[in-house]
């Protein structure tokens, strides 16, 4: 998220100003690791509600809406 000055600025400035909150991010996001190790514990929580997900994603495949029944 990016907070611009609440000033009457230039289309060029705003999109300046944007451009380098884009770089400041992508230079804080640099030579971090893209997954986290989790304990095998902590996968055991996860893994019910992960199933419960994918299950309504197939039922929502199956009948075309969300709605439980």
């Amino acid at each position: 998220m990016l907070f611009l000055p609440q000033e009457n600025l230039e289309q060029a400035e705003r999109d300046d100003l944007v451009d380098w909150g884009k770089e400041q991010f992508l230079a804080y996001l640099d030579g971090r690791p893209t997954r986290k190790v989790m304990p095998r514990s902590q996968q055991h929580e996860f893994g019910p509600h992960l199933r419960s997900i994918e299950e309504s994603k197939r039922r929502f495949r199956q009948v075309g809406h969300g709605r439980y029944w």
